[in-house]
């Protein structure tokens, strides 16, 4: 259930899977849109939507809060660098915490688990294997944790394969 009456932050929208969020939130009735990205150039895929888009670098603590002012919900798809991905995920859930966001969802991926094979539950360990990619997303799904233990009420997703439209690996293969 989304909040009805503040807007849902959407961190990364000029990505691949933020632009996709913000094209399915902003088609939800009553739901307001306040798309974060890093730089404008970014912005052109949602730049057609009646969104709010804001410029915000998720390493910059002040463009974090400005963003997160009167927010209700966030969907954290914001990554990069282990700075951006660890550091910069720390920094928007504290905000959120600060703000008193009534939901936080965080996009990780299923890498997290591993190189394992057969059914994996979303109880299975977490294993590092220097993957950098891999790695940083579970020190920021730690990170998570940490501000559930303080009462933020966060959800990791962990999507396995994403690709589509607008994605840097899409290609006309892949629909036929």
């Amino acid at each position: 259930m989304l909040p009805s009456e503040r807007p849902v932050l959407v961190t990364g929208a000029g990505g691949f899977i933020g632009g996709r969020v913000v094209e399915v939130l902003h088609q939800l009735p009553g739901t307001s849109v306040r798309a974060s990205v890093r730089r404008w150039g970014s912005a052109v895929r949602i730049g057609r939507l009646p969104v709010e888009i804001v410029l915000c670098d998720i390493t910059r603590p002040d463009q974090v809060r400005s963003a997160m002012k009167d927010v209700g919900a966030v969907v954290h798809c914001a990554y990069g660098d282990r700075q951006t991905t660890v550091e910069g995920t720390r920094i928007v859930l504290q905000a959120a915490l600060e703000a008193g966001v009534e939901r936080f969802v965080h996009i990780s991926t299923m890498e997290v688990y591993g190189d394992v094979e057969g059914d994996i539950a979303e109880d299975a360990p977490l294993r590092k294997t220097g993957f950098p990619y891999r790695d940083m997303k579970i020190d920021a799904e730690l990170v998570c944790q940490s501000y559930m233990d303080r009462g933020l009420p966060v959800t990791s997703l962990r999507p396995t394969i994403v690709y589509g439209p607008f994605s840097r690996d899409w290609t006309e293969g892949f629909a036929e």
